[in-house]
């Protein structure tokens, strides 16, 4: 028995070593615009506001690089989660189904608007649904996707609005290329 118990704690141990090390061999690969003093001391860097904003960005970049290895299985599906973004205000769920350029263009307006939280839209009105009208394919790699929204006010509904979405894969991945 002692020697099962003392084989289990050596391969406890040894596990625990190796995870240890993988945890900060994958951070430092993971994060390399980070300093090591942020990447070891995150929760501690809050005092001080230069630590503070480069952890943020070191998280903003691996959310980023997270979202671009997402991607929907389809044109629609990419259409529809764009919707949803717009729906639930959810500026990140938008900026995840866009294209390169689209991304580049949205960041730059959340900077400029200092809209941290990339909350889109506005509290009224609001998007009650939303519902796919029509489709149609452009050509072997690009979809139009015509998308109507219904809108809700405390007062009662608003005039609904429509979106046109150009889908078209960037790297593989179906990605919104144009929004009118």
């Amino acid at each position: 028995m002692k020697g099962k118990l003392f084989l289990f704690r050596i391969t406890f141990f040894i596990t625990a070593i190796i995870l240890v090390f993988s945890f900060i061999g994958y951070r430092a690969l993971a994060c390399p615009n980070c300093s090591d003093e942020v990447r070891d001391n995150e929760v501690n860097c809050a005092s001080d506001s230069l630590k503070e904003q480069e952890g943020l960005s070191c998280k903003l970049s691996l959310y980023e690089e997270t979202l671009n290895h997402l991607a929907p299985c389809t044109p629609e599906a990419a259409a529809d989660l764009w919707a949803k973004g717009i729906k639930s205000r959810n500026g990140i769920l938008q900026y995840s189904m866009m294209d390169s350029q689209l991304k580049q263009k949205f960041k730059e307006e959340m900077v400029k608007n200092k809209n941290l939280c990339w909350i889109t839209g506005t509290s009224s009105p609001w998007v009650e649904n939303y519902k796919i009208i029509s489709s149609k394919k452009i050509d072997n790699t690009n979809y139009q996707y015509i998308i109507k929204f219904q809108w809700g006010t405390s007062a009662g509904p608003a005039e609904p609005s429509e979106n046109k979405l150009i889908i078209g894969q960037e790297d593989g991945k179906w990605r919104v290329k144009e929004i009118k």
